[in-house]
């Protein structure tokens, strides 16, 4: 029997399975160096890597979804999960682990998209913002899994493993998918190369994919290099990767706060404060890298992304009204875009052990994404009913 009014759940799910993914690699940059006997740089390519395919891959899944429909582009994009989740879990060297990465972060592309996408389509605005908020619950309840689990294997020389839970559970959904009634197929699939100048004549669009290109640096990218750089700072990698993993549990919390409070609260208000809440971060974390510090900023950071990334998901998806299937990947691309510059300069920290730089630019990045958000978003007026 067809699982339509469990859709929803079954997408949340597809959600957690994307930032658990995601989440698996930065813990694991020592031990993987180690197990295959090649330099922490050269792995923290696969990172980039990752991230790069993720972020080039949002067109294509548009393209797709476009004619089959948000929930029919998951039964193409899973199974590659399941392929690339696989290689990585048995690669023999880092030029397998990177390619197999890339396939991994191109198939899971599709997912946070389509859900947007979804959410966009069947949840009236008023009731959006809660709907933004579960998702990001979902999202952060992966990273903090994915987190606390590369933790744990990492110094137990499991790291394998941890890429095989991932195509474990990336089968375990796309049966869950299969199940789905997908409903029918779009009518009228407007080209993604027609609906792309459309997106980008939007000044309004443009102002969001910005700031989803900032917002991408810095709790995509960056953010991923915690676990690295407490460690460089004496503490153990398992340490390191739990007190950082709290940056998801901090989502689920904010999340539950948000959702009482978005129905009453300016959006631009919400903006502000997960804004300031990633200045204040990744300022402390400039100021000196040590177990509290990192834990107050992995708190701050999983507050910013309940607040401020939820209320800008929701700005663009009432932005994209007539074009939402290739807005919502313009903008995934453009914050996974971001969050490849960060995992660049993340790795080139890591390389010349420059945390204190990477952090302090950070934070001058921090305060633009909340002046340009705060007052874009006062300034803007919303399209839906």
């Amino acid at each position: 029997m067809p699982l339509s009014r469990h859709a929803p759940t079954v997408l949340m799910g597809a959600a957690f399975l994307t930032f658990f993914d995601r989440a698996l690699l930065a813990p694991l940059l020592t031990a993987i160096a180690d197990g295959l006997d090649a330099s922490v740089d050269d792995v923290g390519h696969a990172l980039t890597v990752y991230v790069v395919a993720y972020a080039a891959a949002q067109l294509l899944w548009s393209a797709v979804s476009s004619r089959l429909g948000q929930l029919r582009v998951l039964r193409v994009s899973l199974p590659l999960a399941v392929v690339g989740c696989l290689v990585s879990a048995a690669a023999p060297d880092v030029l397998v682990l990177g390619i197999a990465r890339a396939v991994s972060g191109a198939a899971v592309g599709a997912t946070v998209p389509a859900v947007l996408v979804f959410l966009g389509d069947t949840v009236p605005i008023a009731r959006r913002g809660v709907a933004m908020a579960n998702l990001a619950t979902a999202l952060s309840l992966g990273m903090a899994v994915g987190t606390a689990a590369a933790a744990l294997a990492g110094p137990a020389g499991a790291w394998r493993g941890v890429f095989l839970g991932s195509a474990v559970a990336a089968a375990v959904i796309l049966v869950l998918v299969w199940r789905l009634d997908p409903g029918p197929r779009p009518a009228d699939p407007v080209p993604v190369l027609r609906a792309i100048p459309r997106v980008l004549g939007d000044r309004w669009a443009l102002v969001t994919l910005a700031l989803a290109v900032l917002e991408g640096i810095l709790l995509v990218g960056a953010i991923n290099f915690l676990p690295v750089a407490l460690e460089s700072a004496g503490a153990p990698a398992a340490l390191a990767g739990l007190v950082t993993s709290l940056f998801g549990l901090a989502v689920i919390a904010s999340s539950q706060l948000v959702k009482r409070i978005v129905v009453r609260a300016a959006p631009f208000v919400l903006l502000l404060a997960g804004g300031v809440a990633t200045v204040v971060g990744y300022a402390l974390l400039a100021a000196v890298v040590t177990v509290p510090t990192v834990l107050v900023a992995s708190v701050l950071f999983g507050f910013a992304w309940a607040s401020a990334h939820t209320q800008l998901q929701t700005w663009m998806t009432d932005v994209l009204v007539a074009n939402r299937p290739v807005g919502m990947a313009l903008f995934a691309t453009a914050l996974f875009g971001g969050g490849s510059i960060g995992a660049a300069l993340g790795t080139a920290a890591t390389s010349a052990d420059a945390y204190p730089a990477l952090f302090l630019g950070s934070t001058a990045l921090a305060v633009v994404f909340t002046l340009g958000a705060t007052l874009g978003r006062a300034r803007y007026l919303t399209r839906e009913t």
